[in-house]
Formats: C-alpha cells, sequence, structure tokens
C-alpha cells in the first residue's frame, strides 16, 4: 500500500520566521507520509534558520514551483501544448465555458496540477497562499482534501472595510476546503467573523518537537547572586514589543539586579532599539541576537531563567493570534513573563506564566523580580512549563489533529 500524500501549499519557502511550517513538514515525513511543497518563490537555504534540517530531509528538493512563461510567443506554444492534454482541455472548456470567460493562464495552472490532484491532502499555510485551489475543487478538477491553516495575519481586519474584502476573498476559500484550522480561540473568532462555518473550524495549535527541546538541565532554578538571564525571540518589529522589554530590564537594573537580556531576531526596528540601549546605558546588559539557527536559539534557551513575551497590540491593530516561541521556550522549562495580548494567554497556564497590562512595564518588572526572590516557585514553574508543553503542544498531537478524518 503506498503511503499517504500531502501537498503543503505556502506562499513562500523557507521563511525564517516561519519554523513551524518547517517542522510540520518534517513532523509528517517521519510519520510515513509522501510529502511535496508547492510555493510561488523558493528561498535559498540561508534564508532559514532551519538549514540542517532542511538538509536532512532534503525539503528544498522536495519543493515545487510554478513557472510560467514570461515572453509572450512562448506562453501562447505553451498554452496549446496544455491543450494537447485531454484532462487538461476538458477542465479548462469547462470552466471557462460556466464562467463566461476565457483566461489563458488557468492552462498553466492546470498543468502545474495535474500531476497532484489526487493526492491525499492539500495543506495550505496561511490562507492567502490558497490561491485558485478553490476554483479547482469547485470544478472537479482537484479530488484531493482540502486543508486550510491560518496563522494570524490572514485573518486579520482594522475595519468593516477590509472585513468584507477578506469576506469576498474568502468565500469560495471557506465553501470548498474541507478543513479550516486556526491555532487558538482568539484567532477562531477572527475568522468566523470572515463568514466561515464553526462546523468546519478546528483549534489546532502550533506544536514543536519535544525532542529537539529538550532541556539538558531541568528543572531550572534562580541561585542566588547568580546572573538572571532573560530571553525574547521574534522579528523586530512593532508587534513584538521589544522595546518594553528593554525598558523593563532598566527598572530591573535600577532596582539593583544583576540581569542580561538577549533579543533573538531580525527586523525593521533593530537601529532604533540599539539606540534606546544605548540611550537607557544598558549596553552592557542586552544584547541582540540575530536571526539564529534552532540549534541557537535553543543553546540560548538552556542558558536562560525566563522567558519575556513582550508581543502587544500594534499600531494597525493586530496581536499575536499564538506565538510558537511560548511553546518552545516552556518546554525547555523557562517560565514566562509577559503581556497578555492576542492567543499568548491560550499558551501559557497559570502555574506556567505570569501576564500582565499590555505595555506595563513595571508590572512586567515586578513579577520578573518576584520570581528572582522565590526560587521555590520559580523552580516549580520551571517544572510544570515542560509538563504543560508536553500535554498541549507536542507535534506529534498536532499532526494527528491536522489530519485525523480527512487522511
Amino acid at each position: 500500500m503506498s503511503p499517504k500524500s500531502i501537498i503543503f501549499q505556502t506562499s513562500s519557502f523557507p521563511i525564517a520566521s516561519e519554523t513551524f511550517i518547517v517542522s510540520n513538514i518534517i513532523a509528517s515525513i517521519e510519520k510515513g507520509y509522501d510529502v511535496v511543497i508547492m510555493t510561488k518563490t523558493k528561498n535559498k537555504i540561508g534564508d532559514s534558520s532551519q538549514a540542517e534540517l532542511l538538509c536532512k530531509y532534503k525539503l528544498l528538493e522536495k519543493t515545487v514551483v510554478l513557472k510560467q512563461p514570461t515572453k509572450k510567443y512562448k506562453r501562447l506554444l505553451f498554452g496549446f501544448f496544455c491543450m494537447l492534454h485531454p484532462i487538461i482541455l476538458f477542465y479548462f472548456i469547462k470552466h471557462c465555458w460556466q464562467n463566461g470567460t476565457w483566461k489563458f493562464n488557468l492552462l498553466y495552472k492546470l498543468h502545474h496540477y495535474l500531476p497532484y490532484r489526487k493526492a491525499d491532502v492539500f495543506h495550505v499555510h496561511f490562507a492567502v497562499a490558497a490561491d485558485e485551489l478553490p476554483v479547482l475543487k469547485q470544478m472537479g478538477f482537484l479530488k484531493s482534501k482540502l486543508l486550510v491553516t491560518f496563522h494570524g495575519y490572514d485573518a486579520f481586519f482594522r475595519d468593516n472595510f477590509e472585513q468584507e474584502l477578506l469576506k469576498n476573498r474568502y468565500s469560495l476559500l471557506f465553501q470548498f476546503a474541507d478543513r479550516i484550522t486556526v491555532n487558538t480561540p482568539f484567532l477562531l473568532n477572527k475568522v468566523l467573523a470572515l463568514g466561515c462555518l464553526l462546523s468546519k473550524l478546528a483549534i489546532v495549535p502550533v506544536g514543536v518537537n519535544l525532542e529537539f527541546f529538550s532541556p539538558k538541565n531541568y528543572p531550572k532554578q534562580i541561585i542566588s547572586g547568580q546572573e538572571l538571564q532573560l530571553v525574547s525571540v521574534g522579528r523586530v518589529v512593532d508587534l513584538k514589543g521589544h522595546e518594553y522589554g528593554i525598558r523593563a530590564v532598566k527598572l530591573l537594573v535600577h532596582s539593583g539586579y544583576s540581569v542580561f537580556y538577549t533579543i533573538i531576531g531580525e527586523g525593521v526596528l533593530l537601529e532604533k532599539l540599539k539606540l534606546l540601549v544605548k540611550n537607557l546605558q544598558l549596553e552592557s546588559y542586552v544584547a541582540f541576537f540575530g536571526k539564529g539557527s534552532q540549534e541557537e536559539i535553543r543553546e540560548v534557551y538552556e542558558n536562560s531563567h525566563i522567558f519575556l513575551m513582550t508581543s502587544i497590540m500594534d499600531a494597525t491593530g493586530r496581536e499575536e493570534a499564538q506565538g510558537i516561541v511560548t511553546a518552545e521556550a516552556q518546554s525547555m522549562g523557562l517560565p514566562i513573563v509577559g503581556f497578555e495580548s492576542g492567543g499568548v494567554p491560550f499558551t501559557i497556564s497559570e502555574r506556567t506564566g505570569i501576564l500582565v497590562a499590555q505595555k506595563d512595564i513595571v508590572s512586567l518588572a515586578n513579577n520578573i523580580e518576584k520570581l528572582i526572590k522565590n526560587n521555590k516557585k520559580y523552580v516549580q514553574m520551571s517544572n510544570d512549563a515542560r509538563i504543560w508543553v508536553t500535554e498541549n503542544f507536542d507535534i506529534s498531537n498536532m499532526i494527528n489533529s491536522y489530519y485525523s478524518g480527512i487522511i
């Protein structure tokens, strides 16, 4: 019996900040599924923070890109070549006849998807990457089950106008997708507001590889007089709120605590944050690590005490949908101290983390201070953090939840 096949579709692959997609693909491979990755833009291996995994599982070799001739005469010739295939010709005429319009580029897409039209599942990461798949399902060309996973920005709208635009964009997708998943109840409500039926929706938290994110020293503890190691991981953009972590560190230093804060990530606000660190005279207390590979991030987690989850509502009104980094950090035995934002509260328990109002740096610093002073509580939180992730964010459970009943 041949293995079940999953076609992963995303707009661009690989991307450093989308480690969860690579993890999903690898976990599927390890479960015995036959995997193909489809994307519009195939990036270099250096664009990923998981180069070792990409090489080990030969993921770039499994990646297929939709290519169309750029010159007009070549497009015409290739189009006529596509029509020589009876299945392509049949569905092309059927679609054009039913819609009263002749779209020549549909031929290229039918040709592109032809070898995969009977795969068991098409799994789209980020709804905006679904593109023509609902149309291919509607016309009967695509025989596969269609699974779509929203991650956050693809369900974000600022006002009623943008909400209506997304409703129109996703109406066919919601109709022909077999299952739609979101990572938290917070995101579920966003997708419901766009017109998706609750009966098609499932909450599947993004999971982590518990074997990879496994601490050597566990549970952790804070030794009296030891420099407290804080860490945040995320793109250096407004949404991630790194500025408030830095300002909280300033309060701790001012109170006489020995603290060091490592920020892992790259982004447009990097120079602005470096200037802030300089102006606050925190050069000896804050370090910008850069992008960081998964191995390097794991090593920083291993040597840290507390994870600062400083995500906030940004200027556009967008908030964190889940935040996989909290699961990674807790898997490494790190308690979470952060802001109550978006889906973040669903990623921790009262035994594993403390959340305060967004941008409240005084409360953020005070709760870090409480853990410094109470090693017994800290050790218990560290122990519970690993247990919490094992029970709620195991990537094997995520894979089962994605595909159970449709594959």
